[in-house]
């Protein structure tokens, strides 16, 4: 029955033992960077970290478990996506960046050796001269590298950098950035060859591709109150199958759907697609629903939980502290709830919740964060559990992140909390199967500066490093960056 709308972590180990030895590799190995845009790992020994040096060029960084530098390339252009394909490095660099207009309409596709950073491939992959706003998704798997691109009704202007997610909130030419005239996917092999390009047609706004690992792609959009989604199998340019989520939204009501809404796959079961999104129910209380779509058999379920503050109150007195040293849960107000991560791994689906609140002064402003709510159900979507991490912090106008890593039915999660009056990080192993914790305790942090970058830590078969931003400049947009090495 449908609804109406009113809108990582850490490592392979079954017990938790923090790293007594560490290994910092510098405080300012980067100096005045961009950040991390993304992080991937090659094998259980070698991982690879991509940093944006600036608009114009970025750098490959190869680390072994140990920390140790194993190569250093530096490519141009400004960094948007690498992933691990065909037992290589896909990258993908827009050639022209600046800070108001964002990325131009031209693309680069490389293909790195992870040996040695060399480059193997280098081409031009999507080239419009055309002055749209276009924006470009980015999928990588082991077997299928797709370039994505959706054009706008929207020519360049100097404010194009306002963040996508207030458009509907703003003036007509901003819903010009919202409604699409040419969506485009394309499949390129190892030598950056187009062997495949999909025009899905687009009856409304568009919200996401996903892929799963057969690479077949699933195309969601929003077409009246329904989210339709088309299933596409690999190398078809007609989808195969349609389903629609158990909700109905109503266009515009809560900003843009995209940053609502969460899509996942199945590693066994391709035609499986789950989904999350918060949203208002007819109460105006923040509803969750997580939703399983069956492409094979045409068939849905979805279940949902409102969230009260009598609810929270009640859900926090449930948590059983394994560590006194850490506060309390306290994930404040249910309205600022929202999806923090969502993952089919295992036999569980896993949604994080947590929210956050922006405090202004005349001395500056902070965020503070609460702490996380983890949901965890069944293939079916039957209930597990519920539990907490306590990532309590405050932090100087930025928003810190929680990370996780899924495997053998254990939970790795990482996020930053406060000690004393300043902000550290946390990290605790949970038992998917009882949904208690195994430990929980401080992520010992000794000579880097800076905050926890939970969602780019790199983890390994027997350790993982924690990359620590610290940011400085007139708004924080410029970040040190340091790493640490942790042992098991």
């Amino acid at each position: 029955m449908k609804k109406s709308l009113l809108i990582f972590f850490i490592l392979l180990v079954s017990r938790l033992s923090f790293a007594q030895n560490y290994n910092p590799i510098s405080d300012d190995l980067y100096v005045d960077t961009k950040g991390i845009t993304n992080v991937i790992n090659i094998n259980d020994h070698i991982g690879i970290v991509q940093v944006n040096n600036s608009n114009d060029n970025f750098e490959l960084l190869a680390l072994d478990e140990k920390m140790n530098i194993l190569w250093r390339t530096t490519i141009n252009g400004y960094g948007v996506q690498i992933g691990r394909f065909k037992d290589k490095i896909a990258v993908v660099a827009a050639t022209e960046h600046t800070t108001f207009k964002g990325n131009g309409n031209t693309y680069k596709g490389f293909i790195i050796d992870p040996t040695n950073g060399k480059t193997l491939v280098e081409k031009i992959i999507y080239d419009d001269n055309n002055d749209y706003i276009e924006f470009p998704t980015v999928l990588i798997g082991d077997n299928y590298f797709k370039f994505c691109i959706r054009q706008t009704y929207a020519t360049r202007k100097m404010h194009v950098g306002i963040p996508i997610f207030f458009v509907f909130q703003m003036s007509s030419w901003d819903k010009e950035v919202v409604q699409t005239q040419k969506l485009e996917i394309t499949d390129f092999n190892e030598q950056l060859e187009k062997i495949n390009t999909v025009k899905p047609v687009v009856n409304g706004t568009f919200i996401k591709v996903t892929c799963n690992d057969n690479a077949d792609m699933f195309v969601s959009m929003l077409n009246g109150p329904d989210i339709e989604v088309y299933k596409y199998n690999a190398g078809q340019n007609s989808p195969s199958a349609q389903l629609d989520a158990d909700v109905a939204i109503k266009p515009n009501s809560n900003g843009s759907l995209s940053s609502k809404i969460m899509f996942t796959t199945s590693k066994n079961k391709p035609n499986d697609l789950y989904y999350t999104l918060m949203y208002l129910n007819e109460n105006k209380d923040p509803e969750l629903m997580v939703g399983k779509m069956d492409f094979a058999s045409k068939t849905k379920n979805s279940i949902t939980q409102a969230f009260k503050r009598s609810d929270i109150k009640a859900l926090e007195k449930t948590f059983v502290p394994v560590n006194k040293k850490l506060e309390d849960p306290d994930i404040g107000s249910p309205k600022s709830l929202e999806i923090k991560n969502f993952v089919k791994a295992d036999n569980k689906v896993i949604v994080t919740l947590g929210g956050e609140y922006l405090y202004t002064s005349n001395y500056g402003s902070y965020v503070e964060g609460m702490s996380l709510l983890i949901n965890a159900y069944d293939d079916n979507l039957q209930s597990k559990f519920q539990q907490f991490l306590p990532t309590n912090y405050r932090y100087p106008g930025k928003s810190l992140t929680a990370g996780f890593h899924i495997i053998n039915n254990k939970m790795y999660v990482a996020g930053n909390t406060k000690k004393g009056s300043g902000t550290v990080g946390v990290y605790g192993v949970l038992d998917l199967g009882s949904g208690q914790w195994d430990s929980m305790d401080f992520l010992i942090k000794k000579d880097i500066k800076g905050y926890l970058d939970a969602d780019d830590i790199l983890w390994y078969g027997k350790g993982f490093i924690t990359p620590y931003m610290q940011a400085h400049g007139m708004f924080g947009v410029k970040y040190n960056l340091g790493f640490q090495q942790n042992d098991y």
